[in-house]
């Protein structure tokens, strides 16, 4: 788990850690299903989700807000935390695009049979670590069960945070850092209860639910076009 860590500061060090074991946490789930690599647009959606149904699972959200952008969730700081990640051989690079200019496209990323055991040695060091890697192997399965519809589009036409009409593109979509609203939770929990299930003891039910519903969108304009 050290492998992790470079920072000499402390506070920095506990930071990168839970900030790197998160990124291994969401990989590990898609790993589980199957559907490693994962291309960079479809793992920023995913770690949106992650974070919008944290709440669900009763763990924090790494990050609780968004920006709200017609070309789909963007988290820098992810990104910069998988390429060291890659550099320390925890995760795995391909499908790599370059345009004229030099400009990366598109890559994807998986992780590496290192990157599980280093996951697995982080969920031992605290039982928190332990519930906050289950919660997020749960949201990357229920994402990657419905990976191939589940895209910017559905998100900004049906989300609960992602497509509220009182934010504009271009700003921040709050659900939680200041504003105590977070519309995406509210709405696995409402639908849970329409079904007679409580979210407290069926979140990953809920995020499954949810997952295929915001898939539906994308899935339905393929049939009709």
């Amino acid at each position: 788990m050290n492998t992790l860590l470079n920072e000499n500061n402390e506070g920095t060090k506990k930071e990168t850690l839970y900030r790197r074991f998160w990124i291994l946490s969401l990989m590990s789930g898609v790993e589980e299903v199957g559907c490693s690599p994962i291309d960079l647009k479809s793992f920023n959606i995913l770690a949106y989700l992650a974070n919008a149904v944290a709440q669900c699972y009763g763990v924090p959200p790494l990050d609780a807000t968004i920006l709200k952008a017609c070309d789909g969730p963007l988290y820098p700081t992810l990104i910069w935390d998988i390429d060291r990640l890659v550099g320390m051989g925890l995760v795995r690079v391909s499908d790599i695009v370059v345009d004229v200019s030099k400009r990366l496209r598109n890559v994807s990323y998986a992780i590496t049979n290192a990157g599980l055991d280093c996951e697995e040695q982080c969920r031992m060091l605290h039982p928190s670590l332990a519930q906050t890697g289950d919660s997020l192997r749960s949201a990357a399965m229920a994402y990657s069960r419905n990976h191939l519809f589940l895209s910017k589009e559905g998100l900004l036409a049906r989300d609960g945070n992602y497509a509220d009409p009182t934010v504009s593109n271009g700003e921040v979509v709050d659900f939680g850092e200041w504003v105590r609203n977070n519309a995406t939770a509210n709405s696995i929990e409402k639908i849970l209860a329409e079904l007679g299930l409580e979210l407290r003891k069926d979140p990953a039910v809920g995020v499954n639910i949810y997952s295929r519903y915001l898939a539906a969108f994308a899935a339905n304009r393929v049939i009709n076009e």
